[in-house]
């Protein structure tokens, strides 16, 4: 008897991680795609509207001031010339209280104008929809 049991609850384990498995893919495949298409779009011209267009929540009066201020040094990068595309993964992870939490960490390259950067990205899926929750650019040309 108590061996069935042990058995049914490896069974369900094992089911529940290749159902995760397989989704987890295809959230890594969704996030790169967004990833992909909001990087390029907010690093054409670092318009603060473009990112809060695609921001995780609306910014604060507080925190529109230092956002305008960081998006004008990104500028100093100069016109984007090549997207090299996005590298990460989506991650699934289980919160007390709040329940399931899917979110993407992905890095990618790009040339500019005036050089190279490396653009960190952290989005997280509400619904149906990602949503960008955080974006970081590094550069040389900031040292300038």
């Amino acid at each position: 008897m108590k061996k069935g049991i042990v058995v049914g609850i490896v069974g369900a384990i094992l089911l529940i991680g290749v159902y995760v498995a397989c989704r987890g893919v295809a959230l890594d495949k969704e996030g790169r795609q967004y990833a992909d298409a909001a990087i390029p779009a907010i690093a054409s011209r670092w318009e603060v509207r473009e990112f809060e267009s695609r921001a995780y929540r609306p910014m604060t009066v507080t925190e529109r001031a230092p956002m305008k201020a960081l998006f004008r040094k990104y500028r100093k990068l100069g016109k984007l010339k090549t997207y090299y595309g996005s590298q990460g993964q989506a991650t699934i992870s289980v919160r007390a209280g709040t329940g399931i939490m899917i979110s993407g960490s992905y890095t990618s390259r790009a040339d500019f104008e005036t050089g190279p950067a490396v653009i960190n990205l952290t989005i997280i899926k509400v619904g149906n929809q990602w949503r960008i929750s955080y974006i970081n650019v590094s550069s040389d040309v900031f040292f300038r």
